[in-house]
């Protein structure tokens, strides 16, 4: 008797036991993200190769990665805009169309001073894509002497 009241006490409590459960909810943000380096990239000009032999001449800069992280499901790209040289009070000493680009051993592609779209895709990277970017200047023996810097800017859009 002892041992069925013990039985029927567990399966009472069993009858009354249930489960309960909760919903987990998480939000992944869509993002489109570029990371660089932010140090400067160089063209290699020293004494040993210049003056050329002729002009026009190409000096290349040293390569940098550009990764692209997506999380959207929507038409993207990515696009590289090389600005004209300018000195300290923004006169143009050498225009964007004298340095070239490529893009992961690419072809070779003219600056134009305005956005260029080198990547496109449609949805989500699988973790961070990286690309190797590479300029080089072209100088065509009319340039003064001097220290140079080229701004260059690397953007990201989503597509409507």
């Amino acid at each position: 008797m002892r041992r069925a009241l013990l039985l029927a006490t567990l399966l009472l409590g069993l009858a009354r036991a249930q489960d309960t459960g909760m919903v987990v909810r998480t939000l992944i943000p869509d993002v489109l993200t570029v990371r660089t380096q932010t140090d400067p990239t160089t063209f290699l000009i020293d004494l040993n190769n210049y003056p050329p032999a002729r002009f026009p001449a190409r000096y290349p800069a040293t390569a940098r990665t550009v990764s692209l992280y997506a999380t959207t499901d929507r038409p993207w790209n990515f696009q590289i805009e090389v600005h004209d040289i300018v000195d300290a009070a923004g006169a143009r000493l050498i225009p964007a169309s004298q340095i070239w680009f490529r893009v992961s051993r690419g072809v070779w592609i003219q600056a134009t001073g305005g956005p260029q779209v080198v990547y496109s895709a449609v949805g989500t990277t699988p973790g961070w894509v990286d690309l190797d970017v590479e300029f080089a200047l072209e100088l065509r023996g009319g340039e003064p002497g001097g220290a140079y810097a080229a701004s260059v800017d690397f953007t990201a859009l989503v597509l409507p």
